[in-house]
């Protein structure tokens, strides 16, 4: 399996077009998206009358050198692999103690980490379509990455979401119930596969854990 075909399924994601664009592929799609001929050229006039000369010639490479590094910012972002929760990962050093009108903002961030790590392995298996093989191919980055403990951390809060869990979790009771049951359907067909259920032991979706969401 190659590198971007590994990407993909840590995802949820098969394979199905060339993921590759050459110079002139790169050239063509950035411009049409920059479209020269219905931007630049219909404004040229609008900036030469109320700008002048000296905002056509100066002041659009500047504002290019300044959008530029908002360009690298966003670069910065996506950079971060895999980008599955990091908004709530990001809440995560945040203080324990419960706020006057809510639950602890970290509990919640693990609480949304599991959940989407179960929604990626839900995605990944039903990409594989029943192929138990390939349903083991997909789960294999996934164990890899940095998701796949989200589950156990959350099961180490358990005293925690006792306290707060009518607050975490009874929101998301439908989007659960709908999680597990598409999870279980992947699970099902394939309980004998070896490598499909200690991947998922691993990530601590082995078992029933629909009572979770109960």
């Amino acid at each position: 399996m190659s590198a971007d075909e590994q990407a993909l399924a840590r995802f949820g994601y098969a394979q199905q077009l060339l993921r590759s664009m050459g110079g002139f592929q790169n050239f063509a799609l950035s411009f049409s998206i920059i479209s020269i001929l219905t931007g630049a050229v219909t404004l040229y006039g609008h900036g030469l009358r109320f700008g002048g000369p000296l905002v056509m010639s100066v002041g659009w490479p500047l504002v290019a050198v300044f959008t530029m590094f908002i360009a690298l910012s966003l670069a910065a972002g996506c950079k971060k692999d895999p980008p599955v929760a990091q908004p709530t990962a990001a809440a995560a050093p945040v203080a324990e103690q419960p706020a006057a009108d809510g639950p602890p903002a970290d509990l919640v961030a693990k609480f949304e980490r599991a959940m989407q790590l179960v929604e990626t392995v839900v995605v990944a298996g039903e990409a594989a379509e029943g192929d138990c093989d390939q349903v083991a191919a997909n789960l294999a980055p996934i164990l890899a990455g940095s998701e796949a403990g989200a589950m156990t951390a959350l099961d180490q809060e358990e005293e925690r979401l006792q306290e707060h869990g009518e607050s975490v979790v009874a929101p998301h009771q439908a989007r659960i119930e709908g999680l597990f049951e598409r999870l279980f359907a992947v699970i099902i067909p394939c309980q004998e596969h070896s490598d499909v259920i200690e991947s998922l032991a691993e990530m601590g979706l082995a078992g029933s854990r629909k009572s979770e969401g109960e």
